[in-house]
C-alpha cells in the first residue's frame, strides 16, 4: 500500500513538473499573474487590481468552495501566478496543499488581522471587515506592482468609501426594526449577525454540509412558534427543501440570504458583485424583521 502512494505521489509531481516546464499558456499577458480562490477573493481583488492585473479564479462559478478539490491542473496555473489571493481562517481546506507544493508562491490570506469567530470564516459578511480585506489586498499589489501604486490606492480608495456607506445603510435600514432573530440552514451569518445586533438560529454548523436532525427542526419549529416569526432563509435552491419543511409548518415565508461563496456563472454575467448581492440581502432582512 506505502509502495502505491509513493507511486501515486511521483506521478502526481511528474504531471507538474512537466507542465510547468512547458512555455505556459496560461497567462496572456505581462501583467501582473493573480490567482484567487473563490468568487468573494476575485471579487475584491478584481476591484483592486483593475486592468492592471491578469486574474484567474481557481474554484468555478457555482461550486462551494468547502467541497473544491485541487487538482494537478490547478497546481500548474498557481505555479505560473505571482500571488495567490485567499480568504484564510480555514476557509480553503486545500491551502495546505498549496504550500507544501509550490512553497515559492507568495500566498496572501487577505483576512489576516480580523478576528476569527468560532469556526466561522465568512468575514466578508460584515462590511466593516472587507475595510482590513481591501487594505491588505493593496498593500500586496503595490508590494508585487509599485510602478501602479497609485492606481491601486485609488481604487482601494473608491471601494473602501463603498464599503463604509454599505455599512451605514445597513445600520440605517436594522436599527428600526422590531425583530432580530434570523433563522438560516448553517451557521454563516455570524459576523453580520454580531456587527447590526442580530441573533443567529442556525439548523446546523459552520461547514456541516448534512441535514439538521429531526430533533434541530422540531425545535427551531416550535422557537418559530413561541416567536412568532414568519420569515426564514436559504443561501440557494440546494437548500430549499429543507427550510419548505418548516415554512409549511409554521406558515413563513422563505426569503435568500446569500454569502457570496457559490455565485453562479449567470451571476456574475449580469453584473452581480459583493455590493448588490449584500444590499439584496439587507432588503430581505428588512422584509422578515419589520
Amino acid at each position: 500500500m506505502k509502495k502505491k502512494v509513493v507511486i501515486v505521489f511521483l506521478i502526481f509531481s511528474f504531471v507538474i513538473l512537466s507542465a510547468c516546464n512547458k512555455k505556459s499558456d496560461v497567462f496572456k499577458t505581462k501583467k501582473l499573474k493573480v490567482c484567487t480562490s473563490f468568487y468573494t477573493v476575485y471579487d475584491f481583488v478584481k476591484k483592486i487590481g483593475g486592468d492592471k492585473i491578469e486574474i484567474i479564479n481557481l474554484v468555478p462559478a457555482g461550486v462551494e468552495p468547502h467541497d473544491f478539490e485541487l487538482t494537478p491542473k490547478d497546481l500548474v496555473v498557481l505555479s505560473k501566478a505571482d500571488v495567490l489571493f485567499c480568504n484564510g481562517l480555514g476557509m480553503e481546506a486545500w491551502l495546505d496543499k498549496v504550500k507544501e507544493n509550490l512553497d515559492k508562491l507568495e500566498v496572501v490570506e487577505i483576512a489576516n488581522g480580523i478576528e476569527k469567530q468560532e469556526e466561522d470564516p465568512h468575514v466578508w459578511l460584515d462590511p466593516l471587515n472587507v475595510k482590513y480585506e481591501l487594505e491588505n489586498i493593496k498593500n500586496h499589489l503595490v508590494k508585487l506592482d509599485a510602478n501602479n501604486k497609485e492606481y491601486y490606492e485609488k481604487n482601494y480608495d473608491i471601494y473602501v468609501s463603498k464599503t463604509i456607506s454599505l455599512n451605514k445603510e445597513y445600520e440605517d435600514k436594522l436599527k428600526n426594526c422590531t425583530k432580530n432573530e434570523v433563522v438560516v440552514t448553517h451557521k454563516a451569518f455570524g459576523y453580520l449577525c454580531n456587527r447590526y445586533g442580530l441573533r443567529q438560529i442556525a439548523l446546523s454548523g459552520v461547514l456541516d454540509d448534512n441535514e439538521p436532525s429531526m430533533k434541530k427542526m422540531s425545535e427551531t419549529i416550535k422557537f418559530m412558534k413561541d416567536n412568532n416569526i414568519k420569515s426564514v432563509f436559504v443561501e440557494s435552491d440546494k437548500d430549499k427543501k429543507i427550510m419548505e419543511t418548516i415554512a409549511n409548518e409554521t406558515g413563513a415565508n422563505i426569503l435568500k440570504l446569500e454569502t457570496l461563496e457559490n455565485i453562479t456563472k449567470k451571476d456574475i454575467e449580469s453584473g452581480r458583485d459583493y455590493y448588490n448581492i449584500m444590499r439584496a440581502n439587507l432588503d430581505n432582512l428588512v422584509i422578515a424583521l419589520t
